[in-house]
């Protein structure tokens, strides 16, 4: 259960069990799970496969509005996706695009600070 996580994390965690009302049997489950894993790796093999163009299927901030906060820096834009070279897009207001590499993206509605998941940890940076 979420009582089984630190209770910072216990706001944003849950489990198939609490989801489905149901006992899950943990060793079919991850099973699948493997067998998943070796299909897509499986299918990053096949030289026809564009692995951008699929990450980018998956990029939850793709055409959302977004923040980016890196240090004293912020960005309040549109997701544009992961370029060529890695770095995350994002055009803001004015239409400028910014390529980043390092800091924290989030939806826009998301805290622009979130709390520390540990007491004792500083600010890490967080990739987009």
């Amino acid at each position: 259960s979420a009582k089984d996580f630190p209770k910072e994390l216990q706001p944003l965690v849950t489990t198939i069990a609490e989801v489905t009302q149901q006992p899950v049997a943990v060793a079919p489950l991850l099973q699948l799970l493997i067998e998943t894993i070796q299909t897509s790796v499986q299918s990053l093999l096949d030289k026809d496969c564009n692995m951008l163009d699929r990450w980018h299927d998956h990029d939850y901030l793709i055409k959302q509005p977004l923040r980016y906060i890196c240090g004293s820096e912020e960005i309040i834009g549109v997701g544009r996706g992961i370029s060529h070279d890695g770095r995350y897009r994002i055009v803001d207001a004015g239409g400028v695009e910014h390529a980043i590499v390092g800091g924290q993206v989030r939806p826009l509605n998301w805290p622009a600070e979130p709390a520390p998941l540990h007491a004792s940890s500083g600010k890490g940076k967080e990739a987009g």
